[in-house]
């Protein structure tokens, strides 16, 4: 076959043929060993298995802060709610809240707020454009941004609690607290 074909022709065909051999087979083989390496399963989960900058890599980074804030913030809803669970003892002996509804309403809106981060985020990255990987990072971040932003509300909420008074706090921390509602309050309340 290539005899039918005029030199200048074949010699422009070979150097192509050379060309593609020598570039697209490293290059073949550099993509199989990502994938190879991403579908080992003990570096898929890592964010160093995977391309820098890649939507995975992306996503595990912010996943891995998205965990680290999330574990500061249960710390922080927890020193909140020791710090407004303010115990008496009753004549009879038994321990009783002072203000257990409030405790109580702490406590449910943490757990409401959870639902509602995983809501708005799985929406925001249904939202965004690119390729599902991307979406998924998106939904990651925003995850993150609302932990982050949520953590420093609890983190102001507790410095304000703090600053009061201990025989003062069960009067007073209300105000404290309504930056933990920011859709219903503003936060300068």
């Amino acid at each position: 076959m290539m005899e039918s074909i005029p030199s200048n022709r074949r010699h422009t065909l070979r150097w192509a043929y050379a060309t593609m051999r020598n570039l697209l087979l490293p290059a073949l083989m550099l993509t199989t060993a990502c994938f190879a390496v991403a579908a080992d399963g003990e570096c898929s989960d890592r964010p160093e298995c995977w391309p820098e900058g890649g939507a995975v890599h992306t996503s595990l980074l912010r996943r891995q802060t998205e965990d680290k804030l999330s574990r500061q913030l249960q710390q922080r809803h927890n020193e909140i709610i020791a710090l407004i669970s303010t115990k008496h003892v009753g004549i009879d002996g038994t321990e009783y809240l002072d203000d257990e509804r409030l405790v109580s309403a702490v406590q449910s809106q943490q757990k409401a707020w959870n639902l509602f981060k995983s809501s708005e985020c799985e929406l925001i990255g249904a939202l965004s454009a690119g390729a599902s990987p991307w979406q998924s990072a998106r939904a990651v971040e925003c995850e993150m941004n609302l932990t982050s932003q949520r953590l420093k509300r609890l983190q102001h909420a507790i410095r304000c609690v703090k600053n009061i008074a201990p025989e003062d706090r069960s009067f007073i921390q209300q105000r404290c607290l309504y930056q933990l509602a920011p859709l219903a309050v503003p936060l300068e309340k």
